[in-house]
């Protein structure tokens, strides 16, 4: 995956209004081990016209964000505490009839398993006419001219809008997928993990077609991934989530070239590029913590190179070390001296907390 932060399919980042605000959101499941706290008190932004990522390992709870936003939690889970705002209104206490005027028409999703999503016995066209209307007063007409366009607009020949899903590679079918999110012009896309069962080259066609639908369309995206690489060339922010909380929060360009919290100069040695020396990539060891139990202090005590006796008895600030730039960190105004050493492999060997 080709890392495009200088190039011409980057946009440059300009604060403006939010379109989507998660304020101190906590999503909790009930577990037969006790209750998980998959999200616990996290905060960010989407600006209007921008993209953001929710990015970490699997398990981190940046899916269970994305359905608390769609009101798609599973029935052992429930919001906590905190608020979701989109466009000024408050949408986690919406009820499920008055949600369902947004969902499409202003809040669309590409799932995990959008490659299996499309009925295998409809055509794809016809799937995309369905959603359509059910949203719009519209001929059926003007909704194949409407699928048509969509499919020119994602990189698809118009006239295989009457194939069958079993017809569609799976680049093909992801894409058709993306024109339906798109059907409705939706202010906010949330793509989780939209790329996930696609070969390199193929994710690489697939986030070229997001960068291009960025530019045509008024939409925001909310890209929810693990690989880094993936969701660099799209997004202009990073909201780092670890065990539930988020670590770090700023820019791609802050991300890439000034991490502040250790597990973001973990997660960067972990992730290959194109740009620079060619290195080897380095895991970090460890796992993340048990969720169901309490943990004092630092969330990434037990994997951290740099961890002191405060990381384990004090819970960090989120520290501001520049505009718009947040790290969960003790030491976090101490990263510059950290870097140089975090790019060492012997400073992510095991050791014992």
């Amino acid at each position: 995956m080709t890392n495009r932060l200088n190039g011409e399919s980057r946009k440059k980042v300009i604060m403006t209004e939010a379109l989507l605000e998660v304020r101190n959101l906590k999503v909790y499941y009930n577990t037969e081990r006790g209750t998980v706290r998959a999200v616990d008190d996290i905060s960010f932004n989407l600006p209007l016209g921008q993209n953001l990522a929710l990015v970490g390992e699997s398990g981190c709870g940046k899916t269970t964000v994305a359905k608390a936003i769609l009101h798609l939690l599973a029935d052992n889970a429930s919001i906590r505490g905190g608020e979701i705002i989109f466009k000024g209104q408050r949408i986690d206490s919406l009820s499920e009839k008055e949600f369902d005027k947004l969902r499409w028409n202003e809040i669309a999703v590409i799932s995990q398993s959008a490659m299996n999503a499309l009925n295998p016995v409809y055509r794809v066209g016809d799937q995309i006419i369905e959603a359509i209307e059910a949203h719009q007063k519209i001929d059926r007409k003007s909704a194949r001219e409407k699928v048509r366009r969509l499919f020119q607009w994602v990189g698809l020949a118009p006239e295989r809008a009457r194939d069958f899903p079993h017809q569609f590679s799976g680049g093909m079918k992801q894409r058709a997928i993306i024109a339906m999110s798109l059907a409705l012009n939706p202010s906010l896309i949330i793509a989780d993990e939209p790329t996930t069962a696609l070969d390199v080259v193929m994710q690489d066609q697939v986030m070229e077609q997001i960068v291009h639908i960025q530019k045509e369309s008024d939409s925001s995206i909310l890209m929810i991934s693990h690989d880094i690489s993936v969701v660099t060339e799209v997004c202009q922010y990073f909201v780092v989530m670890y065990a539930g909380k988020v670590v770090e929060a700023c820019t791609v360009e802050n991300f890439h070239n000034m991490p502040c919290h250790p597990y973001s100069m973990g997660l960067l040695l972990a992730f290959p590029t194109l740009e620079g020396e060619a290195r080897r990539l380095i895991s970090i060891s460890g796992f993340p913590p048990d969720l169901s139990r309490q943990i004092d202090g630092c969330i990434f005590y037990d994997r951290c190179p740099f961890r002191k006796t405060i990381c384990q008895n004090e819970t960090p600030p989120n520290v501001e070390v520049g505009p718009g730039h947040l790290a969960k960190c003790h030491f976090a105004h101490q990263a510059e001296q950290l870097r140089p050493v975090s790019q060492k492999e012997e400073t992510w060997e095991p050791t014992m907390a």
